[in-house]
């Protein structure tokens, strides 16, 4: 079941990529693809990103969280000549 779901998101990400080439061909395109898009994925009417949830937004935090603590580490490791 899942190669389904695959295959089905990666024909949907066909068909938009295609949909955005044939607009950026025409000169008098609407872009309803590209427009779409960028009004309700990108941002809402406060001018937030609202393509992110907010488990996710959160989520990327927690990971830089993370990689700035071992990055600090590391150099805290290199000056003090930890081993």
């Amino acid at each position: 079941m899942e190669k389904t779901h695959y295959a089905t998101e990666h024909n949907v990400g066909l068909v938009v990529r295609t949909l955005r080439l044939l607009e950026e061909t025409d000169p008098d395109s609407k872009k309803i693809i590209t427009k779409e898009y960028d009004e309700l994925y990108l941002k809402n009417k406060n001018g937030k990103i609202s393509g992110l949830t907010r488990y996710e937004t959160q989520l990327t935090w927690l990971f830089t969280l993370i990689y700035c603590i071992f990055c600090i580490i590391i150099l805290a490791s290199l000056i003090f000549h930890f081993k």
